[in-house]
């Protein structure tokens, strides 16, 4: 962290060194016909002086004649502007240009009869209607001044007909007589000065400019440029610092600058419009989002203390604005997903499955599983003619002729014509804002559509509403209220789950459902119960008909906010939330469906003539169904301050107390013999008595579903403060603390609370007097130093149990499994954090941009140690663990073309590594517990490391691969398992340790063309690979297989192993070697395209009814590799995790916009 801070100080040092010694001289220049802007130029290169004007303003200035040598600055702009019409104001550091005044504006000027004094109550806006926060409000008679808080408003005393002056960096100064007792300033942006950037913290907004921690902020306009995606994929490739791991085995998880816990809630904090947010942000319509800012470093995500270790990610909804005319705007899309590409996955044929079929019936490997009467397990189409064949049922050249039309089938093309469809969805939204002096307004509507991807099945459906109302309904005091609701229906079906053979057919020769073998083989199923047992066969396509499965999602969300400003400089604060989500989920079973037919056959007993015996499950359709409800509590209250004292100094901060409560609970059951049409079922099942499976002499009991509670409550305590002062808008420190409590830690109070605290600083660079870099316009350097927290809802310092509603099997008593046995030294992860950084601003902001360096480390990480069985408890939770990392983040922006046509690239790099510096593990490190994919702890090496076992090529004589062990070639593959994993290949991390994208936005006149490059460098995958024990008993197989070695000398050519069958005692393992070798590791370094959007806006000057109005195409998901370290087929963002990953297929989506 050392040489980070000693290489932006030398940065910095640099600028200032450039121009030190020229400030103490005179003013030497020497022109003739020169314009007024080049004069201004060399008057600052010489000064401690920036000037400030607008960019036209300079158009009537006349050409300048100047020999001066070594005066003062007010003597040469009083020669210059001599015949000029302009006049100038110095202020601080600054000159400012205006057009002198005419005859009226002297008058109005020198009017300084006095009125009475007012409390003078007022807004400052930019041109858009936005608040400017910040903003210096002085009354020119007295000099009093005052702040404007976050939403833009000040209240200062002054007097009627007294002139007020208004000043805040980067807009024009404004000058406004005082008629009355409520203004509404608008500010013009200077064309030379940079627009300010609110960052939202879900706290407060605070200015960039005195923003000390690191963020990335998503706004609107990018948000919405990437239509029709879920809101947090949004940031996948225009942020950095964010990376989503699509590998992960339980869906895409996101990261925040590298893991920040191993066994804990990774996630990130949510905050939706000032609280955590803990739904699914699918109940959240992205059309109502405003823009979204992530919280890196301590000081940014300490205000949000133990739950923000993993970063926090803000997002602000769409609000309306006082004193604005009423707005409608309307926007609809629909977009097309292709079909998945099945191909992508390197499949064995099914030719060479079929020939490894032959070869393993030749060898016997099926000879026990046909000889099987009890339980009739599935063998494939192909192995029930080989045995025809060998029993003489039919002869050898039909058999093979019926074989040999198989090998050209594959199952992939049926799934591609039958099962898998076109996506289609679509979203509508109109929005209605509006506003007075005394209140806003705001109401949305959407309906979003997601059709299935399954044919022959339903999609889904989405409702929102969202309203908010402020009101001033006394002075100083505004009221928000705001409701948002949510329904949601989801009626997809995935595809019924069966072992599938390559050759497979879905439909048969006549055009109808095929029948396909699933839990007993066919000549079983064709012949059981001489006719007195329901159909026993399986038909996939049958089965995505009947299937009817319901999920309905409600969320209501209510809030209410109260501010009251107390004076100028002084506000209070009250927030509360309440919030229910609701959730119901049915599946019905059809009583046609192959679950109810097998189900009820299984439990059949034919030696009964008692229907309650005869069929324990009785006859008709079978219902789950179940429901979840969450209800949130959020309060919190806060005292704002924004001081400023004199012209130099601003005191911001805030004291605040949060109370929460989560309340949770779910329940399940299951209806036998249900009715659909009457809501009938039969109510009388024996769930504890044991029957005899058909056709096996095994008993089981009745499947149990019923009335399972579960109940949790979770509550947080949290008591924040942070102050700011800045001085002289240049130089800002900032102190956070936090104190937060919970309810799972104990058992001591020291240990349920954790106290967390941050700080850090700012430097505004070029205000500084010495510095005149007139082509820098921003250079600030800050810092931050401090920590945050995480917390883990599964672990806990008390006892806990789960009940088991199923009884249990030989007693059918009730018994309940204990969940963690108690820990009362548990206590809360720490995560703390360093990051200086240096936000610069050239060319007139053509470049702009940012450089992150930081410094990571978790202590006290929650992980599970194995117990002994003796115990009771298998595992027992203790904080065990630690990490250490760090990682740069660089921003750049560059405007290269502003002329009739625009070109802005936008370039982002994040880097970060991770490694465990502690962990407790119960074993020795055995190479065995290292080579899969995701975490594997192991000290001194990257969290996400990926090991493999030492590759030592293929048996010259065999084919069999080997390894080392004692650096030896070896094929004692159980003794390489249990081999130090340091006596192994380590190869780097399994995700990017560098990511970043490279964003193209092109504009001429109404036309705007962006594009979308993203790249992922560092790091490894382990490619798919042939694994004989697979291939032969679960049929799962890839086409390497052609690639096996087969006789002496292919070793030269070939890494596959031959295959054998069967394998020797002295061979065991022999495919989980070759699978985890080495050799299957490769380099996942690619860059692809991910996106490209076009949008034309079109002029609406001859149409008064509409504002604004445009149509676009936005094409996502497109995966279209440029380049790539590794020259095989495989994708190396989906490939090498737990499973393989399809990946998401390419969407179309067309829109359009208007505004009213």
């Amino acid at each position: 962290m050392k040489h980070y801070a000693t290489l932006l100080l030398l940065i910095a040092t640099t600028f200032l060194h450039t121009h030190a010694n020229a400030f103490a001289q005179g003013i030497t220049i020497k022109v003739k016909d020169e314009s007024l802007e080049n004069v201004f130029k060399l008057i600052q290169k010489q000064s401690s002086y920036s000037f400030v004007y607008s960019g036209d303003q300079l158009k009537g200035a006349s050409k300048v004649s100047l020999s001066v040598v070594n005066e003062s600055i007010r003597t040469v702009l009083d020669m210059i502007m001599k015949e000029q019409p302009f006049k100038y104001e110095i202020s601080e550091a600054f000159v400012i240009i205006k057009k002198k005044q005419s005859a009226q504006q002297i008058a109005f000027d020198a009017d300084t009869t006095a009125g009475n004094p007012i409390d003078l109550i007022g807004k400052v806006v930019d041109q858009d209607g936005k608040p400017v926060a910040g903003a210096t409000v002085t009354v020119r008679a007295t000099g009093a001044s005052t702040a404007t808080g976050v939403d833009g408003s000040f209240l200062i005393k002054a007097e009627e007909r007294g002139v007020l002056m208004i000043t805040n960096v980067g807009y024009e100064t404004k000058l406004i007589r005082i008629t009355g007792g409520n203004l509404m300033v608008k500010l013009n942006v200077a064309a030379q000065q940079m627009k300010e950037v609110v960052v939202s913290t879900g706290y407060n907004k605070v200015s960039n400019e005195r923003f000390v921690g690191a963020y990335s902020q998503l706004d609107s306009v990018s948000f919405h440029r990437r239509a029709g995606m879920a809101i947090l994929d949004r940031l996948d490739g225009t942020v950095t610092g964010v990376f989503f791991n699509k590998k992960d085995e339980n869906g895409t998880s996101i990261q925040i600058r590298g893991i920040s816990t191993l066994y804990s809630n990774a996630k990130p904090l949510i905050i939706l419009d000032n609280f955590p947010y803990p739904y699914d942000l699918s109940t959240v319509n992205p059309n109502d989002v405003e823009n979204i800012v992530v919280l890196k470093d301590a000081a940014a995500t300490s205000i949000w203390g133990s739950r923000a270790g993993n970063g926090v990610i803000v997002i602000t909804t769409k609000k309306a604005k006082f004193n604005q005319p009423i707005r409608v705007s309307f926007q609809s899309n629909i977009s097309i997903q292709e079909k998945p590409n099945l191909f992508k996955y390197p499949t064995i044929t099914s030719s060479d499955f079929i020939d490894v079929e032959k070869f393993l019936f030749s060898k016997g490997f099926y000879s026990t599983t046909l000889e099987n009467t009890d339980t009739w397990p599935v063998v494939t189409p192909v192995v029930e003619i080989l045995d025809k064949i060998k029993k003489g049922l039919i002869d050898e050249k039909e058999g093979t002729e019926m074989i040999d039309a198989m090998r050209k089938n594959d199952v992939r093309n049926d799934l591609n014509d039958y099962v898998y469809k076109k996506r289609i969805s679509h979203q509508q939204y109109v929005n209605l804002t509006g506003g007075s002096n005394f209140v806003n307004y705001s109401l949305s509507l959407g309906f979003n559509g997601s059709g299935p991807v399954i044919q022959n099945t339903n999609g889904d459906k989405q409702y929102t509403i969202n309203s908010n109302v402020a009101l001033k309904l006394i002075k100083n005091l505004e009221i928000l209220a705001g409701i948002s609701l949510s329904q949601s229906q989801s009626r997809q079906t995935g595809i019924p789950q069966f072992r599938s053979y390559p050759y497979a057919q879905l439909v048969d020769g006549s055009g109808n459902s095929a029948i396909i073998a699933k839990d007993f083989r066919a000549t079983y199923v064709d012949t059981a119960g001489g006719g007195q047992l329901l159909d026993w066969k399986f038909r996939p396509l049958d089965e995505i008909k009947l299937a009817d499965s319901r999920n309905m999602d409600r969320l209501i969300n209510l809030n209410l906010g109260l501010t009251y400003r107390i004076n100028s400089w002084l506000s209070t604060q009250f927030l509360a939330q309440y919030s229910v989500n609701s959730s119901d989920a049915r599946t019905l079973y059809n009583k046609n469906s192959y679950f109810v037919r097998d189900l009820i056959n299984r439990y059949t007993n034919l030696d009964y003539s008692d229907p309650q015996m005869r069929y324990p499950i009785p006859r008709g359709g079978i219902l789950d169904y179940g429901n979840s409800k969450a209800t949130s509590y959020n309060f919190r209250g806060q005292i704002s301050i924004n001081k400023t004292i004199g012209i130099n100094h601003l005191i911001t901060g805030l004291i605040a107390s949060d109370i929460s409560e989560t309340n949770a609970s779910a329940s399940s059951n299951r209806l036998y013999g249900y009715n659909d049409q009457v809501g009938a079922y039969d109510s009388y099942i024996d769930y504890r008595g044991q029957f005899k499976q058909y056709g096996t002499s095994s008993f089981a009991q009745v499947p149990q579903r019923g009335a399972f509670v579960e109940n949790s409550i979770n509550r947080f305590v949290s008591l924040t403060t942070n102050l700011a002062y800045t001085f002289k808008d240049r130089y800002t420190v900032y102190g956070s603390a936090r104190r937060d409590g919970a309810n799972i830690f104990g058992i001591t109070s020291n240990k349920k609370w954790k106290p967390l605290w941050s700080a850090g600083g700012s430097w505004q660079i070029n205000k500084e007097s010495f510095f005149s870099v007139n082509w820098v316009s921003n250079l600030k350097l800050r810092f931050s130093y401090g920590y945050s927290g995480n917390v883990n809802n599964s672990a806990t310092g008390y006892s806990t149990m789960a009940y088991n509603i199923d009884p249990a099997q030989f007693t059918g008593l009730l018994y309940g499994d204990v969940g963690s046995p108690p820990n009362p030294d548990l206590r809360w992860e720490e995560v703390r954090v360093r990051n200086i950084g240096i936000d610069f601003s050239l060319f007139k902001n053509r470049f702009e941009g940012s450089v992150d360096f930081f410094n990571k480390e978790s202590k006290d990480l929650i992980s599970a140690i194995d117990l002994p069985s003796s115990s009771g408890v298998l595992s027992y939770f203790v904080n065990s663990a630690s990490l250490k990392g760090n990682g740069i983040e660089i921003n750049l922006k560059a405007t290269l073309l502003k002329r009739n046509i625009s070109w802005v690239t936008q370039f982002g790099l994040s880097h970060a590594r991770m490694k465990v510096t502690k962990i407790f593990l119960p074993r020795l490190y055995r190479a065995a517990d290292f080579i899969s994919f995701g975490i594997n702890p192991s000290v001194g090496k990257l969290a996400y490391g990926l090991s493999s076992y030492s590759w030592g090529g293929l048996d010259a004589l065999t084919g069999d691969p080997q390894g080392y062990l004692d650096g030896k070639v070896s094929k004692n593959y159980i003794d390489i398992f249990n081999d130090s994993v340091g006596n192994q290949v380590f190869h780097g991390s399994s995700i990017p340790l560098y990511s970043g994208f490279i964003n193209n936005t092109f504009s001429w006149k109404g036309l705007t063309a962006s594009f979308n490059i993203s790249y992922k460098l560092n790091f490894y995958y382990r490619k798919p690979a042939l694994n004989y024990g697979l291939l032969f008993s679960a049929w799962d197989g890839i086409s390497d297989y052609s690639k096996r070695w087969q006789k002496p000398g292919d070793e030269k050519v070939t890494n596959v192993p031959s295959m054998i069958y069967p394998i020797s005692s002295d061979l065991q393992g022999r495919d989980d070697f070759y699978q985890f070798s080495e050799i299957n590791v490769l380099r996942g370094d690619n860059v692809r395209l991910e996106d490209f959007r076009i949008q034309y806006t079109l002029n609406v000057d001859q149409i008064k009814i509409l504002k604004q109005m445009s149509c676009f195409v936005y094409v996502n998901n497109l995966n279209i590799i440029l380049w790539k370290k590794d020259k095989s087929g495989n994708d190396p963002d989906f490939t090498g995790g737990i499973k393989y990953i399809i990946p998401t297929p390419k969407t179309f989506t067309i829109g359009v916009n208007v505004g009213l």
